[in-house]
């Protein structure tokens, strides 16, 4: 198993552990669940002379789909921002969250980071477009975390459509790509029409809220602090900036694009 893997898995292992645990510890449990997205920080600033590290394992086999990971060097910057960013508000979350909330939202917390740490070492549109949803969906428990005030609720039903109907959008750029390029791995994109790479960047431009879809994140400041600095992240960080580059540059010398602007 890939150390990639392991990080992911170590994230889900937290969020399942989280309630339990938590309710035990207190306040004092922001502080341990920090060891794990720092020990993902850790072990990128000292894997960053075995790039590219790449893990591959069947999915479908019937459809010749396989959860792909690849971490490559703009891979690994991403992946050392959202560690090293999610380390520091796992700690905060710990002193500034009510001891009874802070399971529930390092839980919360800690899928997300799950699903942003994929999507920056996704390997194919497949795995990279579920690790996109997941963020979606967490998003959506973030922002509406304050479950009883309207306003929380409303909020995150918006973030959840705008981002919903971007990662459709998004879905049928990556299904284009595939279907130009007859396979769904970023290494083998050779080509990519426009329509495809426009299709690709609107969805991620509703992640990342970017004009005209900027409309949605003010409002997910309803989520409370130590998560709306996650779920509102500087766009660097943010999974809208890191899918597209990740799936846009190939490890070919040409860019798929290359054959769209000739």
């Amino acid at each position: 198993m890939a150390t990639i893997e392991i990080f992911l898995i170590a994230g889900l292992v937290l969020a399942a552990l989280a309630q339990p645990i938590g309710r035990r510890l207190g306040s004092s449990f922001g502080l341990l669940a920090s060891l794990v997205p720092l020990s993902a920080f850790v072990w990128g600033i000292t894997s960053l002379q075995i790039l590219p590290i790449i893990s591959s394992r069947p999915w479908v086999p019937t459809v010749g789909l396989d959860f792909s990971l690849r971490l490559d060097h703009l891979g690994l910057l991403f992946w050392l921002l959202i560690s090293g960013i999610g380390t520091l508000i796992f700690i905060y979350a710990g002193a500034y969250m009510k001891p009874k909330e802070l399971p529930r939202l390092l839980s919360i917390l800690s899928v997300f980071m799950v699903a942003m740490l994929g999507i920056a070492s996704a390997a194919n549109a497949i795995t990279l477009f579920l690790f996109w949803e997941i963020t979606s969906i967490t998003s959506f428990l973030l922002i509406g975390f304050k479950g009883e005030y309207e306003n929380s609720r409303k909020s995150a039903i918006q973030a959840l459509a705008v981002t919903g109907v971007g990662g459709l959008i998004l879905l049928a750029g990556l299904i284009l790509l595939g279907n130009e390029n007859q396979t769904f791995e970023f290494a083998q994109w050779k080509t990519a029409s426009p329509l495809a790479i426009t299709l690709v960047a609107i969805g991620c431009m509703t992640k990342s809220a970017q004009f005209p879809f900027h409309f949605w994140l003010p409002n997910a400041m309803a989520a409370p602090l130590p998560s709306a600095h996650t779920s509102t992240a500087q766009p660097w960080s943010r999974p809208g900036s890191s899918s597209s580059p990740n799936c846009l540059l190939s490890s070919d010398p040409s860019p798929p694009w290359h054959g769209s602007v000739q």
